[in-house]
């Protein structure tokens, strides 16, 4: 596959491997695209399948392949991919996902409207089956200096909606190759947050790969707590939980649910491997929940039930899910006899 001399304004990064019978779909996505100044980069992380004939099929000369001769990981391929991109924006693209085609024309439009400080704009996305079928859609409001809530809460979501200007990814060096696969996105989005401006376009633009099935990382509870680990040893500091919310541009309530969260996620996916660090950084988050909004008991609560054990811990999830949804029918019911 050869390559343009002329240096495109976008360069569009997509990590594989082994997905010859998916990579098609998101190639597919971006030559379908109503902006059309860009190149394809494919970084094939040393497959074992025929993802070089599929790509071939293709015949453009707008996509280029690079394989690694050996497996070292997403983080390390999309920076293979950084490092031989050409654009001026550079956008990421899982090899399973896809986007709508207005994504990168919409992108590089607020790119033109924006501060020159904006180096960071996401999408909204739907996640969607094995069948196609959109089982939720993530869009979210935030922008401006975001690094107050990255450090809590990847509410980006997927690599895949971000476009990023060139000269801040090289300032933060790309990816980080020893974080682990589950948050190192969070981590890269967090640096890039101290150089550059976030903006957002809350439409949906992307289409995400969404699987119940156990080969996706989310469900790996080993690497949800070596993920969760790394980044809070790496970006927690003792003194991060002593500022008031005024310092930290988030309200009590805001960062006491995303401490809450972190500690629920820790605890759950330590009890289920009986990883003790995970369960005892966990409790210290739900603690630490508490102390920075003190009208809301419920992370003493689950803190104290945690101490009981992993049938206790789950069962007052159980139970916490049950009232959910009992509640939700109930204002169902209020709303159509409102309508009525």
């Amino acid at each position: 596959m050869t390559h343009s001399l002329k240096s495109p304004t976008v360069s569009v990064v997509i990590p594989t491997y082994n997905r010859a019978g998916v990579i098609g779909k998101p190639i597919r996505s971006v030559l379908a695209q109503s902006y059309q100044d860009f190149e394809i980069i494919v970084v094939d992380d040393c497959s074992n399948d025929d993802t070089e004939r599929v790509l071939e099929s293709f015949n453009d000369p707008r996509i280029r392949y690079i394989r690694h001769q050996s497996n070292s990981g997403a983080a390390v391929a999309r920076n293979t991919g950084i490092d031989n991109s050409t654009g001026a924006y550079i956008a990421f693209l899982d090899s399973d996902d896809e986007w709508l085609p207005e994504k990168l024309a919409k992108q590089l439009n607020l790119f033109q409207q924006c501060s020159s400080e904006v180096g960071f704009i996401y999408t909204g996305f739907a996640a969607v089956d094995e069948g196609d079928r959109v089982k939720r859609i993530v869009s979210s409001h935030h922008r401006g200096s975001l690094s107050d809530r990255l450090l809590y809460s990847n509410f980006i979501g997927t690599p895949s909606t971000v476009m990023v200007k060139r000269k801040y990814l090289q300032q933060v060096r790309g990816f980080d190759p020893n974080m682990p696969s589950f948050i190192e996105d969070m981590d890269l989005w967090l640096r890039l947050s101290e150089h550059c401006q976030f903006e957002v376009i809350p439409e949906v633009l992307t289409r995400y790969a969404y699987s119940d099935a156990g080969d996706r990382l989310t469900l790996n509870h080993k690497s949800v707590v070596e993920g969760t680990l790394a980044f809070i040893h790496k970006h927690h500091h003792h003194d991060t939980f002593n500022s008031t919310s005024k310092e930290t541009g988030l309200s009590n309530r805001d960062r006491a649910e995303y401490l809450f969260e972190m500690g629920r996620t820790l605890i759950c996916s330590g009890l289920l491997i009986s990883h003790s660090e995970a369960i005892q950084v966990g409790r210290r988050y739900h603690l630490l929940s508490f102390k920075t909004n003190l009208l809301s008991f419920k992370p003493l609560f689950y803190y104290a039930t945690s101490l009981l054990g992993k049938d206790a811990y789950f069962n007052l999830l159980k139970s916490e899910n049950t009232i959910r949804s009992q509640l939700k029918q109930i204002l169902k019911k209020e709303q159509e006899i409102v309508t009525q």
